[in-house]
């Protein structure tokens, strides 16, 4: 009678936790998934390719460039409805020195300072950055994680390293009054940002292993601790004009993912 009693408790108190636990479905039994995705978006006055001096004019970039992260996520399905990301992530960009309001100066052995102007290349910038993200699933929008129509919200960690090298600019010879050439070869520095994003977007099944996923998000990011490790020498502006350009670059972004199930 007791071993009764004492079964049938414990079939109870299962029952009870198991109604408590959130309902995992995921897709055919399935809760984990790998995903390569890559971000792309337009850019104005600044391109996305680095080139060198020999490689570039000292026109201004009036064109129009695309975005070109790429990213590993780790997605794990909670519940119905809520899903959490690991992102890893990589990506080169550029910058057009002709369109920053800073100032690199040049100091002659006089003591003469002159600023450059007419940059000839455009630097490279490398971002490596790894965060986390969630999704939300719409109850209403009959969405069932990992199908569906989601809202997201992600936080990023970004740290960008400037490659100042590979740049000529044109300065002004006071003693000898004539504009003349020079290398620019400061070298690397790095800044520390966070990012802030939410997006939305919606994933379907091509297969019983592979999700496409397409979504678009708007970011902001804010300079982090240590923002820059050390100061670039003779320049005025660069890291406030860097920190303005960045922000732009994470204001719109298209996502196209594809996701292996398992």
């Amino acid at each position: 009678m007791r071993i009764a009693l004492m079964l049938g408790l414990v079939a109870m108190l299962s029952m009870t936790v198991q109604s408590q636990k959130p309902i995992v479905s995921g897709y055919l039994g399935k809760t984990n998934y790998g995903m390569v995705k890559f971000n792309t978006g337009l850019r104005v006055e600044h391109p996305e390719k680095w080139k060198k001096n020999t490689e570039v004019s000292s026109d201004y970039f009036t064109g129009v460039g695309f975005k070109s992260e790429f990213e590993m996520v780790y997605g794990h399905i909670f519940s119905n409805r809520f899903i959490v990301e690991g992102i890893a992530g990589l990506n080169t960009t550029s910058i057009d020195l002709n369109n920053m309001r800073s100032a690199f100066s040049y100091s002659f052995p006089s003591g003469f300072r002159s600023e450059y102007f007419n940059y000839f290349g455009y630097p490279k910038i490398t971002d490596v950055y790894g965060g986390i993200n969630t999704k939300f699933y719409r109850r209403k929008k009959g969405a069932l994680a990992p199908i569906g129509v989601y809202y997201g919200l992600g936080l990023n960690f970004h740290t960008y390293t400037v490659h100042l090298n590979n740049i000529t600019a044109q300065i002004r010879d006071y003693n000898l009054d004539q504009i003349i050439a020079t290398q620019m070869n400061y070298g690397e520095f790095s800044y520390n940002l966070v990012e802030l994003s939410g997006s939305f977007g919606a994933t379907s099944a091509l297969t019983d292993y592979l999700l496409l996923d397409v979504g678009f998000s708007v970011g902001w990011v804010f300079s982090g601790s240590n923002y820059y490790e050390n100061e670039i020498p003779e320049e005025s502006g660069f890291d406030s004009g860097l920190l303005e350009m960045l922000q732009l670059y994470q204001i719109g972004k298209l996502k196209i993912g594809l996701a292996y199930l398992f």
